[in-house]
C-alpha cells in the first residue's frame, strides 16, 4: 500500500473516466475516493456505487483503487436528523454494497459520533470483515476541521492501541495535521508538529494519511514530504477545475441559469469561508453538486463537447502531474533548509 500516495475524489463522470485513464496512461498508482454523498448503493450526486466500479471496470488493474471515504454515521446528507442506530445502519449498507461491488478499501470514520466512538468503530470494523476478512480499512476518529489540532492528536494514543488487532485489515490512519478545504488551502502545516505524529502512527504499524490536502503548491508538498506523510486525499479543487471550464464554454445565458441553480442550493456554504457569499465563486465551488441536473445538462448540450472534455483533462492532468511530486525528498522548502528539519 506505500506506493498509493494519491487518492482523488470522483467528482464527476468525466472525472472518473479522466482518473482511470492517467492512472492506466501513465502506469501510476491512484486511489479513487469516493464520499458517502457522492456515491452510495442507491443515490449519490455523481452516480451509485455500481455504477462508479463500472465505470473504472476498463481502467483496473493492480495500480488504481477503488476507495470508500469517510464511511460513517452522519457523513451522508441523508443521515441528517437520523437516530444513531438509524446512521450505523445506513453505513453499513453502504459498507455492504462496497464490497458486494469490489471495492478495495474503506475509510472507517467514527469522528461525528459524539460518544463511545471506539466501541462503534469496532461495530463497523467487525461487519465489514465479516463480509470480507482480507479487506484495507483506513481509519479516523478526528473530524478534519482545522480547528483544536493540539487535542486531537492528543487522543490518538488510545486510537492506536485500539486498531492493533485490526493491523493486518488497516493501511491507513486518518488524524487532524492542520490542512483545511475551502476555496483554497485554508489550513496550517508545522513540519516538526506533524512528524511527531507521523513517527507516532509509523511506530503502531500504520501509514499516515492526510485529508484537506486540495490546492497545494510546490512548496506546501515538499513540506508533507518531510513531515514524513504517506499519503494525500484531494477532492473538491477537483470539481471547482471543471465548473471553472465549464464557464469557459458555457453561453452567457446559460451560465446565468445555471449559476442561479446552483447558488439557491446553498451547498457553497461548507466551502467558502464565514461572510462571504460572493455568487461566482460559490458557484464554482459548488457546482459540482449539480452536475446531475437540467441546468447543466443544458449547457453540456449547446457546447463542443469533444472540446470541452479535452480542456478538462488537461487541466485534471496537470494537477495530477503537479501531485506526483510529492514524496521526491526536496532541497528547500521555502526558506527552510532541508538538512535543518531533518535533524
Amino acid at each position: 500500500m506505500k506506493k498509493f500516495k494519491l487518492g482523488f475524489g470522483p467528482m464527476s463522470r468525466e472525472i472518473i473516466n479522466i482518473l482511470g485513464s492517467y492512472s492506466n496512461d501513465n502506469n501510476y498508482p491512484l486511489m479513487v475516493i469516493a464520499s458517502r454523498n457522492q456515491v452510495d448503493h442507491s443515490s449519490g450526486y455523481v452516480c451509485t456505487t455500481p455504477e462508479l466500479v463500472e465505470d473504472l471496470k476498463e481502467f483496473k488493474n493492480d495500480n488504481l483503487l477503488i476507495c470508500r471515504d469517510h464511511c460513517g454515521p452522519y457523513f451522508a446528507d441523508l443521515d441528517l436528523g437520523a437516530t444513531l442506530e438509524q446512521a450505523l445502519a445506513s453505513s453499513k449498507q453502504t459498507i455492504k454494497a462496497d464490497i458486494e461491488s469490489g471495492f478495495d478499501l474503506i475509510h472507517i470514520d467514527v469522528s461525528r459520533i459524539k460518544e463511545n466512538q471506539l466501541y462503534y468503530a469496532e461495530l463497523l470494523i467487525e461487519y465489514a470483515l465479516g463480509l470480507k476478512p482480507d479487506l484495507y480499512l483506513e481509519f479516523g476518529s478526528e473530524d478534519n476541521t482545522g480547528i483544536d489540532v493540539t487535542s486531537s492528536i492528543g487522543r490518538i494514543d488510545k486510537q492506536l492501541k485500539f486498531l492493533q488487532k485490526y493491523k493486518n485489515n488497516v493501511k491507513f490512519f486518518v488524524t487532524q495535521t492542520g490542512s483545511l478545504t475551502k476555496n483554497n488551502q485554508a489550513g496550517t502545516f508545522d513540519i516538526n508538529f506533524n512528524k511527531k505524529t507521523v513517527k507516532q502512527v509509523h511506530a503502531a504499524g500504520f501509514l499516515f494519511k492526510e485529508h484537506n490536502a486540495d490546492y497545494f503548491t510546490k512548496d506546501d508538498l515538499d513540506k508533507r514530504t518531510l513531515a514524513g506523510i504517506d499519503s494525500l486525499n484531494i477532492a473538491p479543487q477537483l470539481g471547482k477545475i471543471q465548473t471553472e471550464t465549464l464557464k469557459e464554454f458555457a453561453h452567457p445565458n446559460h451560465w446565468e441559469d445555471f449559476s442561479n441553480y446552483v447558488y439557491s442550493k446553498n451547498y457553497w456554504r461548507r466551502w467558502l469561508p464565514s461572510g462571504i457569499t460572493d455568487q461566482d465563486m460559490a458557484t464554482l465551488v459548488s457546482g459540482h453538486y449539480c452536475y446531475q441536473g437540467s441546468k447543466y445538462n443544458k449547457i453540456v448540450n449547446n457546447i463542443d463537447l469533444d472540446k470541452f472534455k479535452d480542456s478538462l483533462a488537461k487541466k485534471v492532468n496537470n494537477l495530477v502531474d503537479n501531485y506526483t511530486q510529492f514524496g521526491q525528498k526536496p532541497k528547500t522548502v521555502g526558506k527552510i533548509v532541508v538538512d535543518s528539519v531533518v535533524k
